[in-house]
């Protein structure tokens, strides 16, 4: 009786399992016939210029913008940098590498007067005699109050007095022609190299119309 019992248990709970998994199947079957039906009658979008609504398969009529904040489109490009100033620092860098001497503007050898001068009379490609001195270099151009951009020149001060030149690359760093330290010549340094930030007095940029065309 007890094995009559537990066979009968063992077919009932058999074909619970068989109904719930017809119940399964039958359901997912009418899920993807909807999910068809909806699908032909969904709304076509642009996707070339804004982010597609997305509709949902399950109920007609539902769907959602994306957030207005978000956006497909990439960043816009800074404004590219003038030629001039391409130019100025183009050349600057063709010296790097070339020795320091005192009086030089050649690449054979130059100091920082002569370097900055003959990068930006190379440049701006008008033949102007650039200062042979750092601290006449105070009065070329025009006088940076913000932050110093690629081509500007950078004037440094010991005990009052300007005695050092050099031409911005970015914002931190520059290009010049050192006499001391442990690297000589045309080298590039930071403003956070030793004492260049401190001893930093002045930057002067050259108006447009003084770079060239």
């Amino acid at each position: 009786m007890m094995r009559e019992t537990r066979r009968t248990a063992q077919a009932e709970a058999g074909r619970g399992a068989l109904r719930f998994f017809l119940a399964c199947a039958a359901g997912l079957g009418m899920l993807c016939a909807m999910q068809q039906a909806f699908a032909s009658e969904a709304p076509e979008v642009d996707s070339a210029v804004h982010a597609p609504a997305l509709v949902l398969p399950i109920a007609r009529g539902l769907s959602f913008e994306p957030d207005p904040l978000f956006s497909l489109k990439p960043p816009p490009l800074p404004d590219p940098m003038d030629e001039s100033v391409l130019a100025i620092v183009a050349e600057a860098l063709r010296w790097k590498g070339v020795p320091y001497a005192y009086g030089g503007s050649s690449m054979s050898g130059t100091d920082c007067s002569g370097y900055v001068g003959a990068v930006l009379a190379k440049a701006t490609g008008m033949g102007r005699v650039f200062p042979r001195s750092s601290g006449d270099y105070a009065i070329v151009g025009e006088r940076v109050s913000g932050q110093m951009s690629p081509g500007d020149i950078l004037l440094f001060a010991r005990d009052g007095e300007i005695y050092h030149v050099g031409i911005a690359l970015s914002s931190e760093t520059f290009i010049h022609s050192a006499s001391e330290g442990e690297k000589r010549g045309v080298i590039i340094s930071s403003l956070d190299d030793g004492n260049w930030r401190r001893r930093l007095v002045g930057v002067r940029r050259l108006s447009a119309s003084s770079r060239g065309p």
